[in-house]
């Protein structure tokens, strides 16, 4: 993959979780349907999801270890959002504990 693709694919990456996170605003400012309500509960769950698919896109299965960091940090950042619900918070936690597996064992 050349600079200039994943360059491209940042760029894609960027404008999508933008789009998935400022819809919920744009919404907020009408009045907003049943549909849209719906829509602005799931738009940052979209995103979250969206960023961990590109995460993860280069998992090598059999690389020693790796798959099992990355399941242990996904694992906890899910269980402490579901015990606090805050998705900044969890994702930090699971992101120092996953560097903490990385580099030191």
């Amino acid at each position: 993959m050349t600079n200039i693709e994943r360059l491209i694919i940042i760029i894609i990456m960027m404008a999508v979780t933008m789009m998935t996170r400022f819809a919920v605003l744009v919404i907020k400012k009408r009045n907003p349907s049943e549909t849209s309500k719906q829509l602005m509960d799931a738009l940052p769950f979209a995103s979250i999801g969206l960023l961990m698919v590109y995460g993860l896109q280069d998992t090598i299965l059999l690389k020693s270890g790796s798959l099992l960091y990355e399941i242990l940090s996904l694992l906890l950042i899910t269980i402490v959002f579901i015990k606090t619900k805050h998705s900044l918070l969890s994702l930090a936690i699971g992101l120092s504990v996953y560097l903490v597996l990385v580099n030191l064992l």
